[in-house]
């Protein structure tokens, strides 16, 4: 596997997992009362992303082995 396959995967994951503590409550957001709701939202987009880099690293992998 390359090393470009290792850091797609190592950023996928890490996206995922800070995506869930977000939503988690983990991290604090200012804002008042619109805390939670930019927390969801952002918490959301990092976990949405972290699975689509997660998915194109592991497409982009199976096709360089099919072409060899």
């Amino acid at each position: 596997m390359r090393t470009t396959h290792w850091i797609g995967y190592i950023l996928g994951s890490a996206m995922v997992i800070v995506g869930v503590l977000v939503m988690a409550g983990f991290f604090e957001f200012r804002g008042g009362e619109s805390s939670s709701m930019l927390r969801t939202v952002f918490g959301i987009v990092l976990l949405l992303y972290g699975i689509y880099r997660l998915a194109i690293t592991q497409m982009q992998r199976r096709r360089e082995e099919r072409t060899r």
